[in-house]
Parts: structure tokens; C-alpha cells; sequence
């Protein structure tokens, strides 16, 4: 393994290139034109899958260039072999990942490398450019960078989606060598890779000041491998693949912010899923047995099959159960694994019970499925005037639920959901019991 001492000064540019011949000169350019020394960087460009005549233009930009080191090698076929082989080859002590049909302005190199320090990213600006009519426009992730300059407080959070990009940020090489892209990945894979990426190091983040214009600039390409047509190897296969990586992610995840963080990125996967869902509902049972199929240990259940836009819209079936977890009742594992079972987002009503014991493991699984949890203050009994209470408070919180589901070995649930039930005659109502209900725990009527 390389020593850090081992590299040299400078910026190692990691850029594959598939049939790039259309958009790569525009590339070439700007880093001909860099306002840094040329000694102090080098572009490493990766030739993978079917040859066009990209080859032969960077060797001709080699052969008019000679300052500049540009390197030319190939790897196996797909843009994840293409960064590994990228990464071996890197010498610089940071390095950046750039793709064929982008570039950077002039002083992007030597703006961003004024930053640089070990166990910092340092990002520019960041602009799309229209393949038609070669405008420069804002893309999703540019007010984050706008907004923030130097070094970013919360940057999980303030400028997440200009961090997990492959592209637009000057990383330590010494830990992009320790890192791999998963060669198994077609797309999706910038998410698999930092999902993985930043729990195992401790970075800080800095962006450069817009005034400065150290701007990347990204051709957005019509047909891109990101913007493929709907289909079930791109909206399901390859979605859960990515999913996967960044459960493995989550594994290594050391702070809550981070746990947070990478949680978060399986939601760009399952929007669309919910895509493909929408266009083709008859599939919606498959691709359920192929989420079942990965064990994962977070997928976000509660956003599969719903349009977010419309996510806390109480007609969900709303589940009245007196004990629920984390209170370790039988009633409430019961009512947990009919959740689980049923893979149904739903809201929950229960009481604290907070003098009850707890179990949080089995919680953990089951809020995934859970929009709103109402809970209402009460410790543990079956006297009248605490069903009364659970009543009164309870249907303070709820309203306007099409389906209502009520499980008992306590009565409290159900004598909550009769209320509900004569207050909206039309709505659906569900009674499970466990036992008859004539008598109490004391064996009083």
C-alpha cells in the first residue's frame, strides 16, 4: 500500500472516457489552459469499453502539449474499472474525478489547490451546461454552493447533494486509494461510492467563494446514463443494487449525523422505483419480494408505492393499539409484526406506558413503516378512568382516517376506535382479539 509521503505535490484528474470523441477536446482545452503549473498536475484519462477515436485525439493534445502530463491507458469495459485503474495510476497527493464531456475554468486548479489540507474536500462551483443551446444554468445542487463558502458547518445536510457526486471536489488521495467504486454498479454509482466513502474517513468540508468563479462545469447530456428510460433492470435492478451499497454504508456509519445522512440517500433509489411502480402497478408485488430478497437493514418501506408529495395524508389506515413498541407487551410484538408483515406505511395511536419495559430493536424496524406516531401520556392500567383518559386524549390527535385497525389485550384500543367509529360512521374499522374483553386483568366485569 502507498505511503502518503510517496506522492507527489499537486492534483492527479481522474477521467474516464467511453466514446468520447464528441465533447473531449472541449476538456482538453481547459486543462491545457489551467492557470496552475503543469508540474503540478496530472490528467489521467481511462479509455473503457468500445473505442471511437478519443485515443487518438488526447495523443495528439500529447503531442502538442508536452508541459502537460497527460496519460493515456485503458481498463476493462464500465466507468467503476475505469476510476479503480484511475486511482491505482494516481501520484498527486489530491485528486479529482472529472468526466469526459465536462470541463473546469481556467483557474479551477489553482483556486481549489489553495484549500487543500489533509482530511478536507474542497468543492468549487458547480454549473450545468445545455447540450442544445449551450447555456450555462443552474443545476439542482448549485445554490447549495452558492449559499456556503469556506469551511461548511453541517455539511451533511447544508450541501448533501453537492457531496455525493463523483465530480467537483479535490479529495486526498491517500484516502481515494484505500476506496474502491463497485465494478458491479452501471449507475447510481457516485451515491454506492460516498455512502461508503465518508463514514470510513473524518473530512471537513470547504467550498470555494463564488466570487473566485473556480466553477465545473457538467454538460447535461439528453439520454444520459442517468436520465435512462423507465425499465426494470434501470428503476428496480440496479435501484436496490445501490440501495445495498449503501446499507454497507450505513454499517460503518459512526455519528448520528452521518447514520442520518446516508439513510437519506436511498431516497433518490426508491423515487424511482416509484416510477416504474406508477407506470406498471401489476409489478408492485415482484418488486416487493425483490426488497424482501436483499435483507436489508434500512429500506425505507414508508416512501415504496406512495407519492411523497402526498406522504402525511391521513387516509392512510391509522392502527389504535394501546401498548406498542418500544413497550415489550405482547400486544405490541403482535401489532409490530402484522406491520411488518403487511409492508404497508401506516400512522400509529398508543400510550407511553413509560413504567413498562422497553425494546427498542424491534422499533427500529417497524418505524420504518410509520408516518405519524401519536402517543398519548399514560402510565399502565386497566382502571376505567385510565381507559377514559387513553379515549378523551387519544381522539384529540386523530382525524379523518378512511381505515381504522384496533388490536386488544387491552381494551383500551378498541374502546378508542368505537369512539372514532361513531364519531365517522363511514369509516372502515378493524377489531382483532386476543382474548374476550368481558373481564379484566383483576377479574372485575
Amino acid at each position: 500500500m502507498i505511503k502518503e509521503s510517496e506522492l507527489k505535490d499537486g492534483i492527479s484528474a481522474i477521467i474516464p472516457t467511453y466514446k468520447g470523441e464528441k465533447y473531449i477536446s472541449k476538456l482538453l482545452d481547459s486543462l491545457i489552459n489551467q492557470n496552475m503549473d503543469s508540474n503540478l498536475f496530472e490528467a489521467i484519462f481511462i479509455v473503457n469499453g468500445e473505442i471511437d477515436s478519443t485515443p487518438d485525439i488526447i495523443k495528439e493534445y500529447q503531442k502538442n502539449n508536452p508541459e502537460v502530463n497527460i496519460i493515456l491507458t485503458e481498463s476493462e469495459k464500465g466507468v467503476c474499472n475505469a476510476r479503480n485503474k484511475g486511482i491505482e495510476l494516481a501520484s498527486r497527493k489530491y485528486c479529482i474525478f472529472i468526466d469526459d464531456d465536462d470541463y473546469i475554468s481556467d483557474n479551477y486548479f489553482e483556486e481549489v489547490y489553495k484549500h487543500v489540507k489533509p482530511n478536507r474536500i474542497v468543492l468549487g462551483t458547480f454549473y450545468d451546461i445545455d447540450e442544445d443551446s449551450g447555456e450555462v444554468i443552474y443545476s439542482y445542487m448549485t445554490p447549495q454552493l452558492l449559499e456556503n463558502s469556506g469551511i461548511v458547518e453541517n455539511p451533511y445536510n447544508k450541501i448533501k447533494d453537492a457531496i455525493v457526486i463523483t465530480t467537483n471536489k479535490i479529495i486526498p488521495t491517500i484516502n481515494v486509494k484505500n476506496s474502491k467504486f463497485n465494478p458491479e454498479l452501471t449507475n447510481g454509482v457516485d451515491i454506492a461510492y460516498y455512502a461508503n466513502f465518508y463514514p470510513e474517513n473524518d473530512f471537513e468540508f470547504y467550498v470555494v467563494n463564488k466570487d473566485i468563479e473556480a466553477n465545473y462545469y457538467r454538460l447535461w447530456r439528453h439520454g444520459s446514463i442517468s436520465r435512462q428510460d423507465l425499465s426494470y433492470e434501470f428503476n428496480i435492478n440496479n435501484r436496490l443494487k445501490v440501495i445495498n451499497d449503501i446499507n454497507e454504508g450505513l454499517k460503518k456509519a459512526k455519528t448520528p449525523e452521518i447514520k442520518s445522512f446516508i439513510e437519506s440517500l436511498t431516497g433518490g433509489q426508491v423515487i424511482k422505483i416509484n416510477e416504474y411502480i406508477e407506470k406498471c402497478p401489476q409489478d408492485y408485488t415482484r418488486i416487493l419480494k425483490e426488497v424482501l430478497s436483499y435483507n436489508y437493514d434500512f429500506f425505507p418501506y414508508k416512501y415504496l408505492n406512495e407519492n411523497l408529495s402526498e406522504l402525511n395524508n391521513d387516509k392512510r389506515e391509522l392502527i389504535i393499539s394501546y401498548a406498542f413498541s418500544p413497550t415489550n407487551t405482547t400486544t405490541s410484538n403482535v401489532v409490530a409484526k402484522r406491520i411488518l408483515s403487511e409492508k404497508r406505511n401506516i400512522d400509529v395511536i398508543c400510550a407511553s406506558l413509560d413504567d413498562l419495559k422497553k425494546d427498542f430493536s424491534l422499533e427500529k424496524v417497524v418505524l420504518e413503516y410509520i408516518i405519524n406516531k401519536f402517543t398519548v401520556k399514560s402510565d399502565f392500567s386497566t382502571e376505567w378512568n385510565n381507559i377514559s383518559n387513553f379515549i378523551n386524549e387519544g381522539i384529540k390527535l386523530i382525524n379523518n382516517y378512511e381505515r381504522i385497525y384496533s388490536r386488544a389485550n387491552f381494551p383500551h384500543s378498541h374502546f378508542l376506535a368505537l369512539e372514532y367509529k361513531l364519531k365517522n360512521p363511514d369509516t372502515y374499522w378493524r377489531a382483532e382479539f386476543s382474548d374476550p374483553l368481558i373481564y379484566t386483568f383483576g377479574n372485575r366485569h
